[in-house]
């Protein structure tokens, strides 16, 4: 590392010299090319095979006279004979302390990667483990053969080079660890200068030089990139969408995120969601939608879908309550309210249904495409708290998953199934042919009407979110999954009671987590009851 930030002072002195300033991301550049990369390593390998020679040389050349202008300061080197001794080592009050930097450059802030090309097989070399850049690294360096003297066991003293790594090595337990820059992920194993001694030596032992080698891969993470669609292309929408509804008895907080994925491929979000509420708001309409990958249009026909569907529903919802009040129905009543008022909500989910499936199929006809390049999935949910208890209704189309969760005593309810495919991605869709036939009886045959106690939460997620945390369908249906992600991935961070922004801003960070392997659109739709006491 002295000899690269020496080189980067004379490499900043030479380009000032010719009109060039020299910035510190210059600098790093050059420092980089191969010719310097080439000439680093020679020093290096030149320091090793001297250092020897001129420790000895110190050792017995008798110290200058200090002066005035000078501070004495203390060294220890190895003697000829292979003791420790302490040697008097006087630096002038100008001089400096050690080797200077580049202007504007800290000497360990730049990693210089070492050679890539493999060492001869006569020298001595330790091979650590894989490591992965920005992952916490810890690893043990283990007793090496000469490969001449197969007999004879060296251990690793030091490691050069690691300065701006993020790496260090401890020579009392042989352990490398920290965690590796992003400089050093150079996609090729790195053969450090190293150094080892005989395991059973006694202090003042010969040094032999070797090599350590490490290969460095890159974080997954940042081979995402954030890439914006065509700006030419239309129906745009944005990247990221939150919302937040009250009632009285019950709120919801949602969050939708474009994926790695479609980021990294310069694609639109394809998830989308919806919220709405009845004229006096006593019930919450809720929808989320997945845009097919395969349909060039799907985050509009997930946005219309979602919104035409819970407006419809709502509006539905202002006519049953004038019906129930005019038939003198309470709501708290619940053993007798449902068997007459289930046919009137059957019918008004139909009817949204029916409404939104027209909306879907005129606006394919207004751009010119077929039905479905508008395909989604889709789930739409209301809710309506009837004091100690709340009265769902879920339909379900798709995959992703709906459920009703009561922390308090882990049960579970699944608000429909999901509909899965031979292979990963293959799924139904909300098109026309979904209501095909008999419309009731298609919309009856995946809605679900059910009471659940007051405090229960109802959870809406589209595959990005129910894949990655759940994986199967008999994960979703077990208690034990949803509490434990629950407990560890909602509780302790999101506070859905509070429905602040810091609780939007909070579900969009988690929609962030990562999953190898699953990278889609991630939409989490949450409804709190407040329980009663």
């Amino acid at each position: 590392m002295q000899a690269q930030a020496a080189l980067a002072e004379v490499l900043g002195s030479y380009l000032r010299q010719h009109g060039v300033a020299p910035e510190p991301a210059l600098l790093r550049q050059l420092l980089q090319e191969a010719p310097v990369l080439e000439l680093l390593h020679w020093l290096d390998a030149t320091a090793l095979r001297l250092a020897p020679p001129l420790a000895a040389a110190l050792a017995s050349t008798p110290p200058p006279a200090p002066s005035a202008t000078a501070e004495a300061q203390t060294a220890t080197v190895p003697s000829q004979a292979g003791q420790t001794q302490v040697e008097s080592i006087t630096l002038g009050k100008n001089a400096p302390a050690g080797p200077a930097s580049a202007p504007g450059v800290a000497a360990d802030a730049l990693f210089v990667a070492p050679a890539t090309t493999a060492p001869t097989t006569t020298a001595l070399r330790w091979r650590f483990a894989n490591a992965t850049a920005g992952t916490p690294y810890r690893a043990q360096a283990t007793p090496v053969s000469d490969p001449q003297r197969p007999q004879l066991q060296y251990r690793l003293m030091a490691v050069d080079g690691l300065q701006g790594s993020g790496l260090r090595f401890d020579a009392a337990d042989g352990v490398l660890s920290g965690v590796p820059s992003t400089a050093t992920a150079t996609g090729e194993e790195m053969h450090f200068a190293a150094r080892f001694v005989p395991v059973d030596a006694a202090g003042g032992a010969p040094v032999h030089a070797g090599v350590a080698s490490l290969l460095v891969n890159p974080d997954p993470r940042a081979l995402w990139k954030q890439r914006e669609p065509d700006a030419a292309l239309g129906l745009r929408k944005p990247h990221t969408a939150t919302a937040h509804a009250q009632i009285a008895g019950a709120q919801v907080v949602a969050a939708s995120v474009r994926g790695r994925s479609h980021a990294n491929a310069a694609s639109f979000r394809e998830d989308d969601f919806a919220i709405a509420t009845d004229r006096d708001a006593r019930w919450l309409v809720c929808a989320v939608a997945d845009g097919a990958g395969s349909a060039p249009l799907s985050r509009r026909g997930s946005e219309l879908l979602t919104r035409h569907a819970v407006t419809a529903l709502a509006a539905h919802m202002d006519g049953i309550e004038c019906w129930t009040h005019g038939q003198g129905l309470q709501w708290q009543q619940h053993a007798e309210v449902l068997p007459r008022v289930q046919p009137r909500l059957t019918q008004a989910v139909c009817a949204s249904l029916v409404s939104a499936s027209q909306a879907l199929v005129q606006h394919a006809t207004l751009l010119g495409v077929d039905e479905s390049a508008l395909a989604a999935t889709l789930m739409l949910t209301a809710v309506r708290p009837c004091g100690e208890q709340l009265l769902v209704l879920n339909y379900w189309i798709g995959d992703g998953a709906a459920a009703a969760y009561d922390a308090a005593t882990g049960q579970v309810q699944l608000l429909g199934h999901a509909d899965a495919g031979e292979y990963s991605g293959q799924t139904r869709f909300f098109l026309s042919d979904a209501l095909a036939g008999d419309p009731q009886a298609a919309v009856q045959a995946r809605l679900r009407c059910v009471w659940l106690p007051a405090g229960a939460k109802v959870i809406l997620m589209s595959d990005g979110v129910s894949d990655p945390k759940f994986g199967t369908e008999r994960a979703l249906q077990d208690p034990a999954q949803w509490q434990h992600w629950w407990q560890t991935d909602i509780a302790p961070q999101l506070h859905v009671e509070q429905g602040s922004a810091r609780c939007l801003d909070a579900l969009v960070d988690y929609l962030g987590f990562w999953c190898p392997g699953e990278h889609d659109d991630r939409t989490l739709l949450m409804i709190q009851t407040e329980r009663v006491e």
